[in-house]
């Protein structure tokens, strides 16, 4: 095993990486979780990917719908009130460069 890290080509040659490349995960996920695992059947996972499908579609319909928020909307709602910050005192400047130094 490899951490996430290591680079693909210090330990796999391009045909690894284009097979890996050219896998389809969530397939084969399903695949595993059906045949080996036997965690549900190919028809729950049709089922359950319908539903999902379902919810994403209905859920976008229903934000479509709703009144768009600008940005001074939602600075209003979730952050803290802007305030001015009070700059240092040109003494302490110059003591923080000398201590730096």
């Amino acid at each position: 095993r490899h951490a996430a890290t290591d680079r693909q080509h210090a330990y796999l040659d391009n045909e690894d990486i284009q097979v890996m490349a050219d896998t389809n995960v969530l397939a084969s996920g399903i695949a595993q979780a059906v045949e080996t695992i036997g965690a549900i059947t190919y028809h729950e996972a049709l089922d359950r990917f319908l539903e999902i499908q379902n919810l994403t579609k209905l859920g976008f319909n229903q934000a479509m719908k709703e009144e768009k928020v600008s940005r001074e909307d939602m600075l209003q709602t979730v952050t803290q009130p802007m305030m001015q910050v009070p700059g240092l005192p040109a003494d302490v400047g110059k003591m923080i460069i000398q201590v730096k130094r």
